[in-house]
């Protein structure tokens, strides 16, 4: 199961992690979850000094992503507004990795730009991110690799600070 997901299902943490020690994952799933976790605190004004997995979990976070995304230098920031971008058709983003704002639209493609997006979150860097996601190689074969990932008693502290600090309905 992945974090998020698990948070926003309103599982109690402690409960989930009470007899694991580790979760295996795709080294995909595993940036996803971390980029998430990091935005979520910053968007909530969480102190990530506070919790000591922190430093950690950024290095694991960019040891996996200067292997998968190996024609850019992206931020875990930009990787998080990049994820944003995921509600978008990704055939939009086939030119160059940059949306094509050309193209004519059909009634159906109205739906192909996630409205609720902010459009800030659309920035060149972004796409190019968003379209290596859909369509690089290199991305999809080591995002597919699996990851072993740890789990300390501070991240779990982290994730139920997070996770209460959200507001799912």
């Amino acid at each position: 199961m992945l974090l998020g997901h698990a948070t926003a299902l309103g599982i109690k943490v402690e409960d989930y992690y009470k007899k694991k020690d580790r979760l295996i994952m795709t080294k995909q799933d595993f940036i996803d979850n971390i980029a998430w976790l990091f935005g979520e605190a910053t968007e909530l004004n969480i102190d990530l000094s506070e919790y000591p997995c922190f430093g950690e979990l950024k290095t694991e976070f960019y040891k996996i992503l200067d292997q998968m995304y190996i024609d850019g230098d992206y931020t875990i920031d930009e990787y998080y507004d990049a994820w944003k971008l995921r509600g978008d058709n990704p055939e939009l983003y086939r030119v160059d990795g940059i949306m094509n704002n050309q193209i004519k639209y059909r009634k159906i493609d109205y739906y192909a730009i996630n409205k609720y997006v902010d459009e800030k979150y659309r920035t060149d860097k972004n796409q190019r991110l968003y379209y290596l996601y859909h369509y690089d190689s290199n991305v999809r074969t080591v995002g597919k690799e699996t990851y072993d990932f740890k789990i300390v008693f501070d991240y779990i502290r982290l994730v139920s600070v997070i996770q209460k600090g959200c507001n799912f309905k």
